[in-house]
């Protein structure tokens, strides 16, 4: 299994990006490489005379996949379609104005103008790999295989020939998972034909998409062109064995529990590592995981009051300081911080090394419900440091959430000067390699980093604190629970060095809410986007209807119990839509730790008293998936920074909810 990054306490983002670079929707025309434009990336990973034999070996796969593929005109292949694919090597494709280096694409030979060229009256078929791809393979002979019978598969599917869904552009991208999962079990039943092996090819594929950070889980892939990459290589491998099939849902389900981590849905997040521990317990990434979850949950239930007496500096998800003796916290989650702890030490026991879960527990400890245990979190933390010194692969942004970590835990026994030095190699990190200018930095970071600085600096430079205590107010809603103690330590230091001391009303920021990919039913079960369709069906039950959705391969499964439907294909939910004044609520929850039910959403509202909800963002409108009685597609205000989607009556009455990360 390939190694997995553990999101940290102060860094959640490292689910993976949308473009993973491989079997991708075709460009207009065959590529040619801009004069002028820089040397390609793959000349700075490998020398010229090891890609000259990694296209050697490309051709050579060719020759094999395609003499398997046996193509008959109108049978197993397009009519219109030339029979004999042009195969090109290149150093990259173009989607329009967008160029790849990683990737391969299967498409019709078009003009400059984008006419298709025509050769003996029929469409010029083309297949086109870059030298990038081929490096990220390492030129394995089966990863090759593996994404050449892909690209065959999209041409003798029709893929290539055929026009986009015409119902909506949310819709072409569901019913593009379908056409890439068809292309896929094409070119695996082609590569197992041809003598080559599907488990070395997906391990291939993957490991390079990995090391490139590009593999996807199913939760950020939905409705987009492309499903996520451990769900593709799940039903690649259900050709070979069931078993095998199991290790990679169970890694869809770890991506999914990071991406959940991600978006702060903690308990969906908590049910996927769940999930990979039942099959694998002793998948130390997964136990990790788990306990900071867990932890995760237990923040969110502490109250401003909870802040004031743990004395707990504001984190990321990482950054806590505690002093003084605390009595029992009044949150009543003990038993939710216990079952954080086991799970990290179970992760522990599995990984004694691993610097995240060392940094965690000691964080953990900082937080304990019957008071902070320093002794206990600083033997976590030196173990943690000296394991971090030794760790020289770890992820510039997991490194930066553990040095405000770090820095943290030292502010917690007293030392100020240690955390101040940590503080500042974070930053000079977060500018350096992470994310550039502080300008660049999520709110979040930059939040955390002034409070921190602030609680370093105010019993040697109060002036500085005040600065960095201001930053924090006007970066951060005053519903944190963290801004009431903020506010007072701040207006103390005014007060001490003779300043003015800005009014409440004069600071704080809006509020961002979390990103919904869940929804809760009344019975206490949730289903969310990305999850298998199989798992949601245990869930609510068996669908009440099923039926095809118009011009695509998905379909609505509709549990009229629930008050919703799925829409899905026979794998995986893209999409979940309420339909009911009796169905679920989504619930706008601010982003950030301890954060605050700012309203809800429910089938039946007002437009107006949709458009008053705080945080919500500003809606872009799309047509999809319903149409009217005259035929028209409905359209639904859609909020991308929440991912759902409002669709209203003609009396402006919200008449169904869609929770699903659709194309912004």
């Amino acid at each position: 299994m390939t190694k997995f990054l553990i999101a940290t306490l102060a860094t959640m983002a490292i689910a993976a990006g949308a473009n993973a670079g491989s079997w991708d929707t075709p460009p207009t025309q065959a590529t040619k490489r801009d004069a002028g434009r820089p040397e390609p990336r793959w000349k700075k990973s490998v020398d010229a005379e090891t890609m000259k034999q990694y296209e050697k070996t490309a051709q050579a796969v060719w020759k094999k996949i395609f003499e398997n593929a046996v193509i008959v005109p109108g049978k197993n292949w397009p009519s219109n379609l030339t029979t004999t694919p042009i195969f090109l090597i290149v150093d990259e494709v173009k989607f329009g104005k967008r160029s790849d280096e990683y990737n391969a694409v299967a498409h019709v030979l078009c003009d400059e103008n984008g006419i298709p060229v025509k050769k003996d009256g029929k469409l010029q078929s083309v297949i086109e790999f870059t030298r990038g791809y081929l490096e990220l393979l390492k030129g394995s002979e089966h990863g090759i295989a593996l994404v050449l019978g892909h690209e065959l598969g999209h041409h003798a599917l029709g893929h290539t020939t055929q026009g986009r869904p015409s119902a909506s552009e949310a819709l072409a991208a569901i019913d593009s998972h379908r056409r890439e999962a068809d292309a896929d079990m094409y070119g695996a039943r082609l590569m197992l034909k041809a003598g080559y092996s599907l488990r070395k090819g997906v391990i291939a594929e993957w490991i390079g998409l990995d090391k490139q950070g590009w593999t996807s889980s199913a939760a950020s892939a939905t409705c987009k062109s492309h499903p996520s990459t451990s769900d593709r290589a799940a039903r690649l491998s259900a050709v070979l064995d069931k078993n095998e099939a199991e290790l990679w849902r169970c890694m869809s389900a770890f991506e999914n529990g990071v991406t959940f981590l991600e978006v702060q849905n903690f308990a969906a997040a908590e049910d996927c590592f769940l999930r990979v521990v039942k099959e694998f317990p002793k998948c130390h990434e997964a136990w990790a995981n788990l306990g900071l979850a867990r932890l995760l949950r237990y923040c969110d239930g502490l109250s401003a009051e909870d802040i004031r007496l743990l004395d707990v500096g504001h984190f990321l998800g990482t950054a806590y300081r505690t002093a003084g003796t605390i009595p029992l916290l009044r949150s009543g989650r003990t038993e939710l911080w216990y079952s954080a702890v086991n799970a990290l030490m179970n992760a522990k026991e599995l990984m004694p090394n691993s610097p995240q879960v060392l940094s965690n527990l000691a964080l953990a400890y900082l937080l304990h419900p019957a008071g902070k245990d320093v002794g206990t979190a600083l033997e976590f933390r030196t173990a943690a440091e000296k394991a971090f010194e030794k760790a020289t692969d770890l992820p510039s942004q997991v490194r930066l959430g553990m040095l405000v970590n770090f820095a943290v835990i030292h502010l917690a026994n007293g030392d100020s000067e240690k955390g101040q030095k940590l503080l500042a190699e974070a930053v000079t990190l977060a500018e350096r390699r992470v994310y550039g200018e502080v300008a660049n930095w999520p709110l979040t970071l930059r939040g955390a980093v002034a409070f921190n600085k602030a609680v370093a600096l105010k019993n040697s430079d109060r002036r500085a604190a005040v600065e960095e205590f201001e930053k924090f107010l006007m970066l951060t809603p005053r519903s944190n629970p963290w801004w009431p103690g903020a506010y007072e330590q701040y207006a103390s230091l005014c007060k001490a060095e003779g300043t003015t001391t800005k009014e409440k009303a004069k600071l704080g920021n809006i509020a961002v809410v979390r990103m919904q990919q869940i929804v809760t039913l009344k019975t206490g079960g949730t289903v969310y986007v990305g999850q298998a369709v199989e798992e949601a069906i245990k869930v609510l039950g068996e669908p009440n209807r099923k039926s095809s959705i118009e011009g695509t391969s998905v379909c609505r499964l509709q549990f009229d119990a629930h008050g919703l439907y799925l829409v899905a294909d026979d794998d995986e939910v893209f999409a979940i839509v309420i339909t009911s004044a009796t169905g679920p609520k989504v619930v706008l929850q601010e982003f950030g730790p301890g954060g605050k039910v700012l309203g809800e959403l429910r089938v039946g509202m007002t437009r107006v008293s949709v458009r008053n909800l705080p945080g919500r963002g500003s809606p872009v409108r799309l047509g999809f998936l319903a149409k009217d009685a005259d035929g028209n597609a409905v359209e639904y205000d859609y909020y991308p920074d929440l991912g759902v989607a409002v669709l209203y009556d003609a009396a402006g009455v919200v008449r169904g909810l869609l929770i699903g990360q659709l194309a912004r």
